[in-house]
């Protein structure tokens, strides 16, 4: 047992954990006032609520729809209580077996009807209930179809009158009050204070509260996601930060970050379409037998990567690197939507590790301030927000590997010792390996900070060389052969249209596109800064970032669409995050006026980033397939019929 001492020391943190979790804890337990309603997608993202439903939804003209077995039920995190309930669903049997259908909530018989073929349908079934009631709906369908088959069903959703009030259930509030908890501990393992940790986390918990009242199903489905990870991401960034000068802000930063991003990535709307492409990719390789290489190769013919001419004739598509896919494989067994989930926990774990990067990287170039700055800016660059945090996955995996290239580059170059130098070999050659992009960033970066160090102009060219050859040799031999037997002639033929790219103007049209009109100037200011000030090894190690950056662009605007897709925002973003922090950081230490100035524009950046989420997430969600719970006759404020 804890000590009277123990607990009188305790005793903040226990009132902060009260104070964080007391406002969500009671919009949940007691709902929201009607008239309000929750509708279930059937489709992506399905898994949590369904039971007895065939192991993979359809997409049909852009609408969702998953089928049921001949049993079948939806188990949503809701009650619902009062008068006017309605339980509504939109269905289809398409079969020519007539089936009867048998609707239950609870065990409650609330709807039956026969219906066989034809188009979909949407019934709508009204009742009272005295007491909080689980939205707990089954589907019994007696057929005779032999392939088991029920229901199409496109949605479900539960809406309540005036008179009603909806919340979630026991199991969604505990998992909010873990999550909450979990969070705050980190906050405190990463050594700020109980008040720190309690300005961190109230507004995200107020935040929380208005949005189970608005979307208590996201909110239930996105702590279910994140809650087994949470612990982890923010327990290990806590324990590699707490020792670090400027690390524990960095830690908060981290955790906002991490949980509104979160959010946005397992909404239950999120469904971009390259997600489905990645999950069958991993299913791919696994219906395929074979050694290695013949599992990959498989996969990517039966894919249709890098092995068609696209474009009309013009160009390439390059393959995906099978790597990133492999550690999915052994998991494919337990579903569709778990492999779509694990990569999604890999994609946002990518972004906790790009903030601490940048963070350190920042710290190797300048000092601690401009670290914090650079990972404050590095968080809410709207170019993570961008798709690449819903579905381009490998994308931030290979980008978070070229920064740690970056960063070995500099150790390097800083102290020049053999162990360094087999280090930058180890994460180039894994750069290379993990995504195809990088053989072009990775090996244009150290090709040029090879010429404006020409002291280590032989260990870094040949570090970029070595990457190159291995990953050319283990991963793209077979398409080697097709660029240069296929896909080269193909664009000889065509001749200087072949060549041709994006315009130079829609080329530069891209900066201010994702980084606004403030970053060019200010990542232009940190760069003379750290030309007059930082080492000469640190401004060479910008220089070649940003010149590669330039190098790729002029790629893109040259090169045809084979260049296309190389990533190069991506690639930038971190040296436009650390020379905007630097000189905000510099401006940070001029007079009395210096610190208040470096605040404003630090939150203008920062409200930049947050619109630009907001924006992305808006466009992200569109990708929804469900467009028919759009019918205004559901929603919350029209009248029952």
């Amino acid at each position: 047992m804890m000590s009277g001492t123990t607990l009188k020391a305790r005793a903040p943190d226990f009132a902060a954990i009260l104070a964080i979790i007391a406002m969500p804890l009671f919009a949940a337990f007691r709902g929201a006032a009607g008239p309000a309603v929750a509708v279930v997608d059937l489709g992506p993202n399905d898994g949590l609520w369904i039971e007895g439903f065939t192991p993979e939804s359809e997409i049909e003209d852009g609408v969702s729809h998953h089928w049921t077995r001949h049993t079948a039920s939806l188990d949503l995190p809701l009650w619902a209580s009062g008068r006017g309930i309605e339980l509504m669903y939109r269905y289809a049997r398409i079969l020519p077996q007539t089936a009867i259908v048998y609707v239950t909530l609870n065990g409650r018989l609330i709807d039956s009807f026969r219906c066989r073929g034809g188009a979909s349908e949407t019934r709508r079934v009204q009742l009272d209930l005295s007491e909080r009631s689980p939205v707990v709906v089954s589907l019994f369908i007696d057929s005779h179809d032999r392939r088991d088959l029920g229901l199409r069903m496109d949605w479900f959703g539960v809406r309540i009158g005036a008179r009603g009030r909806m919340g979630l259930r026991a199991w969604p509030r505990t998992g909010l009050v873990l999550l909450l908890v979990v969070a705050y501990l980190a906050l405190r393992l990463g050594a700020l204070t109980a008040r720190a940790a309690l300005g961190i986390m109230a507004p995200l918990a107020v935040a929380l509260a208005f949005w189970i009242h608005a979307d208590p199903l996201a909110v239930a489905r996105v702590t279910y996601k994140m809650l087994p990870s949470t612990p982890i991401v923010l327990g290990l960034a806590a324990a590699w930060l707490r020792r670090r000068h400027g690390g524990r802000w960095i830690l908060a930063v981290i955790a906002v970050s991490y949980l509104l991003k979160g959010a946005g990535l397992f909404h239950p709307q999120s469904c971009y379409p390259d997600v489905e492409m990645h999950r069958r990719f991993a299913f791919e390789i696994a219906k395929i037998e074979g050694s290695f290489f013949e599992r990959v190769h498989g996969a990517q013919k039966n894919m249709g990567w890098a092995y068609r001419v696209v474009d009309g004739g013009l160009g390439c598509n390059l393959p995906y690197s099978s790597l990133f896919y492999m550690p999915f494989v052994p998991i494919t067994s337990l579903g569709a939507e778990t492999v779509e989930d694990a990569m999604r926990h890999v994609g946002l774990a990518a972004t906790v590790l790009e903030i601490a990067l940048v963070f350190w990287l920042a710290g190797m170039l300048f000092d601690s301030r401009a670290g914090v700055a650079a990972a404050i800016l590095a968080a809410s660059l709207p170019v993570v927000h961008s798709r690449l945090l819903y579905a381009m996955w490998p994308t931030l995996v290979g980008h978070v590997i070229d920064l740690a290239v970056v960063a070995m580059a500099l150790r390097y170059l800083l102290r020049p010792e053999p162990w360094r130098l087999a280090g930058l070999h180890a994460f180039a050659v894994a750069a290379c390996l993990m995504y195809v992009s990088s053989i072009f960033t990775v090996s244009l970066f150290l090709g040029i900070l090879a010429l404006l160090d020409r002291r280590r102009l032989v260990p870094l060219l040949t570090a970029a060389v070595t990457a190159v050859v291995i990953t050319l040799v283990a991963l793209y031999w077979s398409f080697i052969d097709v660029f240069f037997r296929d896909i080269l002639p193909v664009i000889l033929r065509a001749g200087a249209a072949a060549a041709r790219g994006d315009s130079p103007m829609t080329t530069l049209s891209r900066i201010p596109l994702f980084f606004g009109w403030a970053y060019p100037p200010l990542a232009a200011g940190g760069l003379m800064l750290a030309w007059r000030r930082a080492p000469a090894p640190a401004f060479k190690v910008l220089a070649a970032g940003i010149l590669t950056y330039v190098g790729l662009l002029s790629l893109r605007a040259c090169g045809g669409s084979i260049f296309k897709d190389l990533k190069e925002t991506t690639f930038v973003a971190p040296f436009v995050a650390i020379t905007a922090g630097a000189l905000i950081a510099e401006l940070a230490t001029m007079k009395s006026w210096g610190r208040s100035a470096a605040g404003l524009v630090i939150a203008g950046l920062v409200f930049f980033g947050l619109g630009g989420y907001c924006e992305y997430l808006q466009a992200h969600f569109s990708y929804s397939m469900n467009r028919n719970v759009d019918d205004p006759r559901l929603s919350p404020n029209s009248a029952l019929p």
